[in-house]
This record gives C-alpha cells, sequence and structure tokens, in this order.
C-alpha cells in the first residue's frame, strides 16, 4: 500500500512541476513559428528519424504538458478560470503564472501537500485522534494558502497604486498644461517615472498601440485594478472625452482629491497610532519600568520585615 501511494504521488507531483515550468519558464511560439510549422506538417513528409533525434523535452514533455494543460482547461468552469484570470491581472500575474499555472499550484497545495504530510505524519508514535487532527488543521491551512497569497499580493499591490497614484496625476496634469496629448502625458510619465501605477499606464499605452481605444484600455485597466479611486479617475477622462471638456481642468480636480484622500489616511493612521502602542507599552514597557522602580524597594521591604 506504501508503495501505492508513493507511485501515485510521484505521479502527480510530476505532472504539477512541469505545468508550473512550463508556465515559468518555457516561451510560447509566435505566429510565424506556429504558421511555419503547419506549413512544414503538410508540405513534407513525416521524418521518423528526425523525430527520434529531437530532444526527450520536445517528444514527451512538451506533447504531454500541452494535453495536461488541456485537461485542466475542460475540466475548470469558465466562470472559474475568468474569476482567477480577473485576481492574477490584480496582482499583476504573482510568480509569472497563467491561469493553468495558478491552478497547478493549488491543485498541488489540495492534494501533494497534505499528502506529504500524511505520509510524514502517519508513523509517527501517537494516537490516531491526534493525527487525524493534526492532518485536519494542516489542510485547511493548505486549503485557503493560495488564495489567501493571492489576495495579499492583490492588496500589496492597490496599497502601491493608491499611495503613488497622486503623484502620477501631478505630472500627467504638469504635462498636458505644458501642451502634450493626454496619450503623449502618458507617454511621458512611463518614460520618466516607475512603479506600479506607471507598469498600467505602460499598458495601456501598448493596448493604443495594438488598436483599441483610449476608453476601452483605460476601461480594462480599471478592471485590472480594482481600485475605487482609479475607477472615478477614468470615468471623469471618459467622460470629458464625451463631453468637450477640458481634460487639464479634470485631472486638477482628480489630483487634489487624490490628495486629500492621501492626507486623510495619513491622518488616521497618525491617530491610530497611540492605540497601537498602548498594548505592546502595557504587556512590555511597563512590566519592565515597574520591576526596575519597585525591584529594589520590594527586595528592602522584605530584608526589613525579615529581621522584624
Amino acid at each position: 500500500m506504501d508503495y501505492l501511494y508513493t507511485v501515485l504521488f510521484f505521479t502527480i507531483s510530476f505532472a504539477i512541476f512541469f505545468i508550473l515550468a512550463n508556465e515559468i519558464y518555457f516561451k510560447k511560439k509566435n505566429v510565424e513559428d506556429r504558421l511555419e510549422k503547419i506549413e512544414k506538417h503538410y508540405n513534407e513528409d513525416i521524418d521518423l528519424e528526425d523525430i527520434r533525434n529531437k530532444p526527450f523535452k520536445d517528444r514527451i514533455v512538451k506533447p504531454s504538458l500541452e494535453k495536461i494543460k488541456n485537461l485542466i482547461q475542460k475540466i475548470t468552469p469558465r466562470e472559474v478560470r475568468n474569476e482567477i484570470e480577473r485576481n492574477l491581472k490584480a496582482a499583476n500575474y504573482p510568480y509569472g503564472l497563467g491561469v493553468d499555472g495558478w491552478i497547478a499550484l493549488e491543485v498541488s497545495f489540495y492534494i501533494i501537500i497534505p499528502f506529504l504530510f500524511f505520509l510524514a505524519i502517519k508513523d509517527v508514535d501517537t494516537l490516531l485522534k491526534n493525527k487525524i487532527f493534526i492532518f485536519a488543521v494542516f489542510y485547511i491551512i493548505c486549503y485557503f494558502l493560495p488564495n489567501v497569497m493571492l489576495k495579499s499580493r492583490i492588496q500589496m499591490r492597490q496599497k502601491k497604486i493608491i499611495h503613488q497614484f497622486p503623484d502620477i496625476l501631478d505630472l500627467l496634469t504638469v504635462s498636458v498644461e505644458a501642451g502634450l496629448s493626454f496619450d503623449a502625458a502618458m507617454s511621458k510619465v512611463v518614460e520618466k517615472a516607475k512603479g506600479e501605477m506607471v507598469s498600467e499606464l505602460q499598458t495601456v499605452l501598448n493596448e493604443i498601440k495594438l488598436g483599441v481605444t483610449r476608453s476601452e484600455a483605460l476601461r480594462n485597466m480599471s478592471q485590472r485594478m480594482k481600485i475605487s479611486d482609479i475607477n472615478t479617475f477614468i470615468f471623469s477622462v471618459i467622460q470629458s472625452e464625451k463631453m468637450g471638456v477640458s481634460i487639464s481642468s479634470v485631472l486638477k480636480v482628480q489630483g487634489a482629491q487624490a490628495r486629500d484622500k492621501r492626507r486623510q489616511a495619513a491622518r488616521e493612521k497618525a491617530m491610530k497610532a497611540p492605540v497601537k502602542m498602548l498594548i505592546p507599552m502595557v504587556l512590555f514597557i511597563f512590566p519592565a519600568v515597574f520591576v526596575i522602580i519597585l525591584g529594589p524597594a520590594a527586595i528592602q521591604m522584605l530584608e526589613q520585615l525579615a529581621r522584624g
């Protein structure tokens, strides 16, 4: 039975590992290469000797990975894949994983790691109910950990974007007032600045170069970022474009509002700081101070009582 468990574990691990490797390291072929491959397939005879001379990775690994990925795509509901893709976009594709790679990572946390932990604790000398309890707690952690990691990455990225947002608006305002168009202003900001917000503007510019309208590219950015302030800004820009309002005035108003919100957030943190400092002071600092101040006096009192 242990042999069967081991074979099953390594089989699933092998599949999961190579799906992740394919998502992270293997580059997808471009359209020209695929068309050339199709043309060769139909115009040339298949040479078995050439196939045998190909590396093991090209003959076995890549075709197997494609089949496994196709299987994952078939068994995963479209709604689930769309939700995962939206979250990955909001987190800027952590660890370089796409949808299939993230699903493979989740499967490894749901199956592989708990199975490995089961093999590790099954021979431990303890009661069965203790083993069941430990395994149940470990499995719950593994079950929720991928989503917690992804949401944490999303929240960290959103905080960086919100913090940088007023500065980016100021740069856009200065560029537009200097005579640049909104697209040229975004290009100038991308050229001069860095950060998560700048990378999103770069994505918007790339989509515009590919033929997407500016309004649609901005809406795509709004869907990726999932931040209310960004949504308001994008809605204002799109409406100003439709109504013929000066984009410079819109940027000024949005920039002022963003700076006010950032100042308010800083004030809230400053007001919460004393409350947060109270707990460590009561638990750690005050006891030490009391020991230093009252300790010698308490020792002297005990000595006096002992003599009396």
